[in-house]
This record gives C-alpha cells, structure tokens and sequence, in this order.
C-alpha cells in the first residue's frame, strides 16, 4: 500500500528535509513508525500491512528546526494493495488457431498470496483488449486457442490474489500472427 501525502501549508521559514510515518491498525490504540529513516518523497510503500485489515495514518514534516507536529489522521484505509502484473510475459509456441504463452509470477503479491491469472487478447492492432480464457488460470502459461488462422494478436497477463487485488496489465506480448509453424521446414 502506498501512502501519500502533501507538504505542508507553511514550514516554519525552512525547507522541509523529509517525513516520518505512523501507522494503526483502525482497532488499535498503539501508533507504530513506519519508516526507519527520513522518507525523503511525499509518498511511502508500506510493506508491513495485513491484507484485510484497516489501516490509518498520520505524518509529520522535519526541517533544520526539528519536527513538525503529527498531522490530522487519515481516513481509514483498507489494505488491499495491488499485487504488480506478471513479468516476462512470452510467447513460446504458434500454431494456426493458437498461441502458449508463459509469464513469471509478479515480483510482489500485495501482500496476499497470487491465485491465479486472466489472460486478454487483441487481435488485428484494435484499442479493445478482451478474455482469452473463461476460467481462473493457476499456473503460468496458457495456451490460447480458438484463434484465427493469418490473424496478429497481442497478449498480456493480469494477476488477482487472495485479497480481491487485481494488477495492471503485463508488457504486452506480440504482435504475432497465427500460422501453422509444424509447415515450416517440411519436405514434400
């Protein structure tokens, strides 16, 4: 989850260095540091969260004077943060009417486990991506089929977890055009 914020209105006439964080579970009365040193940015990852839990946040500014006092506290927020799309995301075999693609597992889940993958196709180079499989895919590949003989398509790879998190689209794979490459390199 990434928490941002904006600097402050006035900064007591010195630039602000950076920010601490705090966060609570919305239940809790205790208030942890989030950050281990000064965030330099207006914004932070928040990597120690528990899928499904409500968080809030409060944030104070630093300059050469010392801190400024903890801001209003956040809305709370429920954490279900978005697990990033699959990697290397390719196309490994093509035949007339179909296409295997193989992908590796996001570099960071959301915190909740990955449990499976939706796979979009576009054909002919339209701005209109669409499902290429109906069912919840749990390994990484697939074979799309059902696919147009002499047609371009491109793929990509979204993930889901446990938590309900839905990542942004993979790289795209392709452009490649369906044709029978067991053809190729045969003798009459």
């Amino acid at each position: 989850m990434t928490v941002v914020w904006t600097e402050p209105n006035w900064n007591g006439g010195r630039p602000v260095v950076g920010y601490h964080l705090q966060m609570k579970d919305r239940n809790s009365i205790l208030w942890q540091t989030v950050n281990k040193t000064l965030i330099r940015a207006t914004h932070f990852k928040v990597t120690n969260i528990i899928a499904g839990l409500i968080y809030e946040f409060k944030v104070a500014a630093e300059n050469a004077a010392g801190c400024s006092p903890l801001s209003k506290i956040s809305d709370a927020v429920l954490a279900i943060d978005a697990c990033e799309p699959p990697t290397n995301v390719r196309i490994t075999h093509i035949r007339k009417t179909s296409v295997r693609l193989e992908w590796l597992k996001p570099s960071y889940d959301g915190g909740s486990k990955v449990t499976g993958y939706l796979i979009e196709k576009n054909e002919g180079g339209r701005d209109r991506w669409t499902k290429a499989n109906l069912t919840n895919v749990s390994d990484t590949h697939y074979t799309v089929t059902d696919l147009n003989e002499c047609v371009v398509y491109e793929f990509r790879v979204v993930a889901k977890n446990a938590a309900g998190s839905v990542s942004d689209p993979s790289v795209t794979a392709g452009p490649v055009m369906c044709v029978d490459t067991d053809a190729y390199g045969e003798e009459d």
